[in-house]
């Protein structure tokens, strides 16, 4: 059987995407310390919509109908509404790396979804490496809630990963459309339905106002000074500490012995 092999292209675009989806979690991080998760996602995703509307039409791209419309519409209601819903939510609590690893689980909740949709033939060797991914999960869920990570957080990170499963079968499944079109409609469906549901929780709707939580929300990427880093504070006694991950960043994963945290003159 002949092998194809990506050209350079492909692959600099396959890394690139990998680069900016594992970026995304820090960048929520970064957008959550300041502005309301719902909030933060909305500002988000409209003005996406509308440059990938602006990008339609200086491509004239064709604006999807019928079947195709419905099928864009519904995935961004998914996709861009409940999933990026979920993910704001559960990153409020949920460590960036945490995140990455439930995330992680959205090939197994793929393989049930094809076979549910019969869009694939459910196999036994799928099922033994899921079940056997679960078990990894199990435990980071277990070493979680003893960092005293809510529960309800770890839940809404899995329930981001599953509903990114589902979006993705029904894409597959959708009448084929330029996928420009899909993301115009899909990121206008989702940002009005993050909208609608900060509008319902009260949320406060302000603008952000420090530059890393700008570029958090225009290009998914933090861009934090230096000193941001940190979170310094003096005890009674003189002693400086030095919270070296005072937004949860990093995923500890245990505490860290106070010699490591102070700095002493």
């Amino acid at each position: 059987m002949a092998q194809i092999t990506p050209d350079r292209v492909t692959l600099a675009l396959f890394f690139s995407v990998v680069l900016i989806g594992g970026s995304n979690f820090v960048a929520v991080r970064f957008s959550n310390a300041e502005l309301p998760p719902y909030w933060g996602a909305a500002i988000r995703f409209l003005p996406a919509s509308a440059l990938f509307g602006l990008a339609m039409a200086l491509w004239r791209v064709p604006v999807p109908r019928g079947a195709s419309l419905r099928g864009a519409a519904l995935y961004g209601a998914l996709n861009f509404g409940a999933g990026y819903a979920l993910g704001y939510y559960g990153l409020v609590d949920t460590p960036a790396g945490t995140a990455a690893v439930l995330l992680a689980t959205v090939p197994i909740f793929t393989l049930a979804l094809v076979a549910l949709h019969g869009q694939e033939r459910f196999r036994v060797r799928g099922l033994v490496g899921a079940l056997i991914a679960l078990a990894g999960i199990g435990l980071v869920f277990r070493e979680q809630l003893s960092a005293n990570v809510p529960l309800l957080s770890l839940l809404a990170m899995l329930g981001n990963a599953l509903v990114a499963a589902e979006s993705g079968v029904i894409a597959k499944g959708m009448p084929r459309m330029h996928p420009i079109a899909t993301n115009a409609i899909g990121m206008l469906v989702g940002g009005a339905l993050l909208l609608l549901l900060s509008l319902l929780v009260g949320e406060q709707r302000n603008l952000p106002h420090a530059p890393e939580t700008w570029a958090a929300v225009v290009v998914r990427n933090p861009a934090p000074k230096p000193l941001q880093l940190f979170h310094i504070t003096q005890s009674p006694s003189g002693v400086l500490i030095v919270d070296t991950n005072p937004l949860n960043v990093i995923d500890r994963g245990q505490e860290w012995d106070d010699r490591y945290l102070e700095i002493r003159e």
